[in-house]
């Protein structure tokens, strides 16, 4: 270390000048300890136990494909909530990619499909009423209505 370093380190460490340079030895640092292994980095090693590491700088922005993934928040009633989740555990599926798939099936599903509300209230009542399962209500109606409109092989 040159001798005017050395000086102007000495100058501002000096108690009473206002300077906060100080030595390493004078900070309660051991000079000959390896670099990392201070007190500072201890903390910081505290402070990120658990933690993932962040991930490594993308070269330019991420392209979009089918398996980026974005957040996505919303609010389900707490019943439907509870259903959902003891579903995903008995079917041993996360509920992110049981999410995923339900919005996939619903965005991909042709809107001809889609029952307007007040006649999906009827069916539904319909079905509870005869103690019937929805689908397989659904699939006979459609059954017959294909057999109806369809013209017979003679």
């Amino acid at each position: 270390m040159s001798k005017m370093l050395k000086d102007a380190i000495a100058a501002t460490s000096k108690p009473g000048t206002g300077g906060g340079l100080q030595k390493a030895g004078d900070a309660g640092i051991d000079p000959a300890a390896p670099p990392g292994t201070g007190p500072a980095a201890k903390k910081a090693a505290r402070a990120s136990a658990g933690r993932r590491p962040a991930p490594a700088p993308a070269a330019g922005p991420p392209k979009e494909t089918d398996d980026t993934r974005k957040p996505f928040g919303s609010y389900l009633a707490k019943g439907l909530h509870r259903r959902f989740k003891g579903a995903c555990v008995d079917r041993e599926v996360e509920m992110q990619d049981a999410l995923e798939q339900a919005v996939r099936a619903w965005v991909e599903q042709p809107a001809s499909l889609r029952l307007p509300k007040a006649l999906a209230r009827r069916f539904e009542a319909a079905c509870a009423a005869a103690q019937t399962d929805p689908d397989a209500a659904a699939l006979q109606a459609l059954q017959d209505w294909i057999d109806r409109n369809t013209p017979q092989d003679t």
